[in-house]
């Protein structure tokens, strides 16, 4: 556990000492931030080794994508602004895309499913529940520290 602990901290001063990275102050910050979250959960689930090698590699494969789901749907949303912009009046293309959005966020959903079915291989479902309740809450809580930071 403290093994995974240093690897962890030590990877986030790696990255965070790439001069690449130092100029994208954003990215740095999303960075420490996921260094955070990973670090919270293999304590929280009171993850060994291999349980944190195979759930954080069953993590970064939902998250992949879910990002692709998710560059499409900015792309269709592009899109359709831009044909708004030009007043574009063909009712047909505005159910087309709204439908093609739609999709994808269903899609979302499925890959969300589909991955927290795929933990039942190494977590119990209290352990699942556990990471459910610690998502939320720990997004929520960065949220609202950012929020204030930025006033």
């Amino acid at each position: 556990m403290k093994k995974i602990f240093m690897l962890i901290v030590l990877s986030g001063f790696v990255i965070y000492a790439q001069p690449e990275r130092q100029q994208r102050k954003g990215w740095e910050e999303y960075k420490k931030f996921e260094q955070l979250e990973k670090a919270k959960i293999i304590e929280i689930l009171d993850l060994n080794e291999e349980e944190a090698v195979r759930f954080f590699a069953k993590r970064n494969e939902y998250r992949n994508e879910v990002r692709k789901l998710l560059e499409k749907r900015k792309e269709l949303v592009r899109e359709l602004e831009e044909n708004l912009e030009k007043k574009n009046p063909d009712n047909n293309y505005y159910k087309k895309a709204i439908s093609e959005i739609n999709s994808i966020d269903v899609k979302i959903s499925e890959e969300k499913q589909k991955f927290y079915r795929s933990l039942e291989e190494i977590l119990e479902t209290n352990e699942i529940a556990k990471l459910i309740v610690f998502e939320y809450t720990f997004r929520r809580d960065m949220a609202r520290k950012l929020m204030k930071r930025d006033r």
